[in-house]
């Protein structure tokens, strides 16, 4: 994400999983059979004196199942040069496996994290198929009220709150929309349920003969809609394709996979993969859809399976990169499910696409750099076409190489 305009989802907040302490030192003399001799007693015995000094002195409670989730991460931490390795305790281990499949609870927008929120929460993006998008909220809202109760002068965290709640129960959103010179400010309100939703990850449409395909995710429920909208917009005559994978953080290597399956000719290597095990290619098999000319939209927040779909394509199918530098993630990570129901994430493999250029920490370098400004990348999802200069370059570029056969 954007540090600057650091955005968060209006959804369920996982509680912290509490477990008995009585597998905390046990933890540690599991860990014995895995380290020097004597080191679990050095752990356990510093812990000892740890908690004889918080018995005797501190004036607060002691949680110790917290304690214990506390231990678990830190643990994991050890691997202090694996920036994306965690520990889940149940809760968000459940929620972080359905994520992946696209599901969120709640209404469905992101908001800019500010300090000043004295015109209203900034509504960035509106998600597909939640209750903000079928109630009517739209990116550059601004909600100034929740449940009657004005938020305007309550600090940013204090307004997310109000915003959130258990699945099921109603809120009612005072939004102010407009305010430009062009467009006097109007005050609306919208009533919703927070509710289980599948997010829509693929969006599609046609500009002058070109097919416009955005990607906002790459969760399991990605193929199915991208393969719609290939079919949708070739049946339509489309002579190209805009994939557009801006503030794309990435997702599954098996989606990311099957999708470039669809745009690649048979036996192509889609990624290089290289484990503790050794390396493994992954080729296409023959799924394609389209053979059309294509180009790529990317910015810094195209991220991970993103940049694996644009280095790809760039390097098999010779589409240009238009936008800006990428996130640059070329490290991939797995999931374990640990046996109480908690899990465990860690870094397990590098990729590389046939070019073998490793991006990692560096990013994807366009062929056309465009930028937007400030205000233009705060309104990225509000913006016209006629707006995005970024996406008009993309339309020119493709339109020279569907011109020259290319």
């Amino acid at each position: 994400m954007n540090k600057q305009t650091r955005n968060i989802v209006i959804t369920a907040v996982c509680s912290v999983l509490v477990t008995a302490f009585a597998c905390f030192l046990s933890f540690f003399m599991y860990n014995a059979l895995f380290r020097p001799a004597g080191s679990a007693a050095d752990y356990s015995d510093k812990l000892a004196e740890i908690q004889a000094y918080i018995d005797r002195y501190a004036i607060y409670d002691f949680n110790e199942s917290v304690a214990e989730d506390y231990v678990y991460s830190g643990y994991v931490y050890g691997l202090e040069d694996d920036m994306y390795c965690a520990y889940y305790n149940a809760d968000a281990y459940a929620d972080t496996m359905s994520s992946r499949e696209g599901n969120f609870t709640g209404i469905g927008i992101t908001v800019r994290n500010t300090e000043d929120i004295s015109d209203g929460l900034f509504v960035y993006r509106v998600i597909g198929n939640s209750p903000a998008e079928s109630a009517g909220l739209r990116p550059c809202d601004r909600i100034v009220s929740v449940d009657g109760q004005d938020i305007t002068a309550m600090t940013y965290e204090q307004a997310v709150d109000m915003l959130l709640g258990e699945e099921g129960s109603s809120v009612t959103v005072g939004v102010r929309r407009g305010g430009s010179a062009d467009t006097p400010a109007q005050d609306l309100e919208f009533n919703m349920l927070r509710q289980d939703f599948v997010q829509r990850e693929v969006d599609y449409s046609q500009y002058d003969g070109l097919g416009y395909i955005q990607i906002h995710n790459f969760t399991s429920v990605a193929e199915e809609e991208f393969k719609d909208a290939l079919t949708t917009l070739i049946s339509a005559g489309v002579e190209g394709f805009i994939f557009d994978v801006r503030n794309n953080p990435g997702g599954n290597l098996d989606t990311v996979e099957h999708m470039l399956d669809m745009l690649m000719p048979e036996g192509e290597p889609i990624i290089f993969i290289e484990s503790k095990d050794g390396q493994t290619v992954e080729y296409s098999t023959g799924s394609r859809i389209s053979d059309l000319p294509c180009v790529v939209l990317i910015n810094s927040d195209s991220a991970s399976a993103s940049e694996l779909f644009s280095s790809t394509l760039r390097d098999v199918c010779g589409a240009e990169l238009i936008g800006t530098q990428s996130y640059g993630k070329a490290i991939g990570q797995r999931t374990f499910r640990l046996s109480d129901g908690s899990g465990l994430k860690l870094t397990t493999f590098r990729y590389f696409t046939k070019s073998r250029i490793d991006f990692n920490g560096i990013g994807l370098v366009p062929d056309e750099v465009v930028t937007l400004s400030e205000d233009e990348t705060l309104r990225f999802y509000s913006l016209t076409r006629e707006q995005d200069a970024q996406f008009m370059k993309a339309a020119e570029v493709l339109k020279g190489k569907i011109e020259k056969g290319e």
